[in-house]
């Protein structure tokens, strides 16, 4: 939260900015439940509301500012290797993992930059083994 909040700061129109693109990294994990991981989830979840919720913000909209969240899922990282499940054997885990595909980083760097350079605001796009890249779609609030 708190980057986010200072992205608005200084690409705050007011402040000297020029908007620009704010890209918050959540995960597949706050689309989909994941039981090994509650707390990561929640977190994740957490971060694609606070992503769709700015991007509708008026500080944000009328400073130019788009915010879209990047929801990968398993990639090969660090991270996928360091935790402890919670309530899951490791070994348990590693035969959940092996349904799933590990995603090269690169595949996460394009759809990052898809976002970037792309005029979208408020999308959540997921990268995923099984469908590449797209998009998370949700029904729009009216406010």
């Amino acid at each position: 939260m708190r980057g986010s909040l200072l992205a608005q700061k200084y690409m705050d129109q007011e402040n000297g900015g020029s908007g620009g693109v704010l890209v918050n990294v959540a995960s597949m994990a706050g689309i989909e439940p994941v039981p090994f991981s509650p707390a990561y989830a929640a977190s994740k979840h957490g971060v694609i509301g606070l992503s769709r919720s700015l991007a509708t913000n008026p500080l944000f909209v009328s400073n130019g500012i788009r915010v879209n969240a990047l929801c990968p899922a398993f990639a090969r990282t660090a991270i996928l290797y360091g935790n402890e499940p919670y309530g899951f054997t490791k070994e348990h885990l590693a035969s959940i993992m092996k349904k799933f595909k590990i995603l090269p980083v690169s595949i996460v760097a394009e759809a990052f930059m898809k976002l970037v350079e792309e005029d979208r605001n408020g999308h959540i796009m997921r990268v995923t083994g099984s469908k590449g890249i797209d998009l998370q779609t949700y029904k729009t609030a009216p406010l």
